[in-house]
């Protein structure tokens, strides 16, 4: 099955409309502002998607659409109408006249552009040739395991092919998005195929395959700045815009009073249908304990739409500095961090004293902007094209979202006490080759281009692979952040795990800050040997690589868990060598 975009997916009992999903939208403006800088045409929406539980609906009540793909399938005959598997396209067996044999093939064809199809049997059996051969199967005959063993027979004029000689052949584009198609395309006017022109070669792949669909995502937490009463209220989208307005209609009055200005936004609020009157008060006692210029600075910071992305990362290091040094008091709902210990990290010869602090409650924001495909590995000409998740409802752009709740572990470099890398000859392959930026992450150039990020990726990775001996959580189940300041000489790193709903937590990963040197110790030693070594720790970093000394054995994990795809890692950074 596949999961088409949201206005198919959910259209199904009629739940793509207004008045259902904007009892589901996350007001997370610093959010919007990261899409609103990749997506200018149109407003921009998150929104978590509706569950049964949440519609009041039966748990086995299905809510959201998906279609059926790809549509050749094989069958492998049943009480002996057909000798060997054969390959058709349609619901049932032609020969068998059921589907209960059947099963999807398991090999579809994409582009780097993001569409995706089933593939041209006919035209890969024939091999390219324009004939009028097009029978209602074709023979599946696999011999071995191996591809070259499958081979599929024309049974009308016998032609075949195997394969492995598919898998090497290029096919035109179709310019599909299957995603975006009703099931009942092709059978009415408003079920057409969506297509659109397209130049780049599409190839086949397994539609099992991750690089079929390499998601997009940004997530934030909420720090305490922006987790008070006013904070949230002035994200919503229609209290932001009615303030935005006020602030617009005076700021060329310079003789208006400061209660006059309170009373203005007070008028502009009360025009908007589903705020109370308590809520009014909320950003009315603001003003009038803080003074309308600090009321209109922190608006401003809070729903600017020119900071980036990067910008926010360095405010959420920024912040969880201060909870570090101030722990009782800066804290929140939804953000609570603990008292620190001291740890070392002992690498052959150099020591690093690191500070760990427990973040007992932390919350999470994520949201899907859009996804790639690599079918192929693209020339030095070509890019991947990012396909947007986002589908439009009302004039602006609803994108999936979802909040998470969990806990984590802060690790940050004692100021003062930022390990030297000057006379590592790593550094020095890291600063002649960088890794080459993709266009899944460009969002962190500005930070990742540091050799600190490096010695912190590599050191977070290699915590995380120890941390789950201890902690009660799968290292699949972490997710790691990466902080560099503007100097680079300054950073720490966030692991953490969350879940939507309440129960991202279960007390153990903010638990193990008590025996953290034991887990720095086994880290260290998954730094230090692999068991793949030599040739693991022979690899170094050269041109056009995203990796020095780094393999699965050693520092690689889920790429689930890591914002970075298992990238900018090196062993050699942290030993020294």
């Amino acid at each position: 099955r596949l999961m088409p975009s949201l206005e198919i997916g959910l259209n199904l009992k009629q739940k793509w409309n207004f008045d259902t999903l904007k009892n589901y939208v996350i007001n997370e403006s610093r959010l919007r502002a990261v899409i609103g800088s990749k997506n200018k045409e149109n407003g921009n929406v998150i929104f978590s998607l509706p569950t049964n539980a949440s519609l009041h609906l039966p748990a086995n009540e299905p809510i959201y659409k998906t279609l059926k793909f790809p549509k050749w399938k094989i069958c492998y005959g049943i009480g002996g109408k057909h000798n060997v598997p054969i390959l058709y396209e349609g619901d049932v067996c032609p020969v068998c006249k059921t589907d209960r044999q059947s099963t999807s093939v398991r090999f579809i064809m994409a582009c780097i552009n993001g569409h995706l199809d089933d593939v041209n049997w006919h035209l890969a059996v024939h091999k390219g040739k324009d004939n009028r051969c097009k029978p209602d199967y074709y023979k599946w005959k696999a011999g071995g395991s191996s591809l070259s063993d499958i081979k599929i027979e024309c049974p009308i004029c016998m032609s075949s092919t195997t394969m492995d000689k598919v898998y090497r052949q290029d096919f035109k584009c179709t310019g599909r998005f299957p995603e975006r198609e009703d099931e009942n395309f092709g059978k009415r006017e408003t079920g057409k195929r969506r297509q659109e022109e397209c130049n780049v070669k599409m190839k086949v792949i397994q539609r099992q395959s991750s690089s079929l669909r390499i998601p997009i995502s940004f997530t934030l937490l909420t720090i305490p700045d922006y987790d008070d009463k006013f904070s949230k209220l002035i994200q919503r989208d229609d209290i932001s815009i009615a303030i935005k307005i006020t602030l617009k209609e005076i700021s060329s009055d310079e003789t208006i009073k400061e209660e006059e200005l309170v009373n203005k936004i007070k008028e502009n609020l009360n025009l908007i249908n589903n705020i109370s009157n308590s809520d009014i008060n909320v950003i009315v006692d603001y003003m009038e304990k803080n003074g309308f210029e600090k009321f209109k600075s922190h608006f401003q910071r809070i729903n600017s739409s020119d900071r980036t992305f990067t910008d926010f990362i360095n405010e959420e290091f920024e912040s969880l500095t201060r909870a570090e040094g101030n722990p009782l008091q800066y804290r929140s709902d939804n953000f609570i961090m603990g008292p620190p210990v001291k740890a070392k990290l002992k690498t052959k010869d150099r020591e690093t004293e690191l500070m760990i602090n427990p973040v007992e409650r932390l919350r999470t924001i994520t949201v899907q902007y859009g996804y790639i495909r690599i079918p192929y590995q693209p020339s030095g000409e070509e890019t991947e094209k990012t396909v947007i998740s986002g589908s439009l409802l009302e004039n602006k752009m609803w994108f999936p979202g979802f909040e998470g709740r969990g806990e984590g572990i802060f690790i940050k470099l004692i100021k003062g006490k930022t390990p030297d890398l000057s006379q590592m000859k790593a550094l020095s392959e890291w600063n002649n080759y960088p890794a080459p930026p993709d266009g899944l992450s460009d969002d962190w150039n500005n930070i990742r281009d540091k050799p600190l990020f490096v010695w912190l990726h590599t050191l977070s990775h290699a915590i995380m692979l120890a941390i789950s001996l201890y902690a009660g959580y799968s290292s699949a189940s972490l997710r790691e952040r990466i902080y560099v300041n503007e100097n680079g000489d300054d950073g720490g790193s966030l692991i953490y795990t969350s879940s939507m709903g309440d129960d991202g937590s279960m007390g153990g990963l903010a638990g193990s800050v008590q025996s953290f040197q034991r887990i720095l110790d086994e880290a260290s030693r998954r730094i230090q040997v692999c068991s793949n070594d030599p040739l693991c720790s022979d690899v170094r970093k050269v041109r056009e690589s995203v990796n020095g000394a780094a393999c699965y054995s050693c520092l690689m994990v889920s790429e689930t868990s890591c914002e970075h795809m298992n990238k900018w890692l090196d062993r050699h950074m942290i030993n020294g060598d």
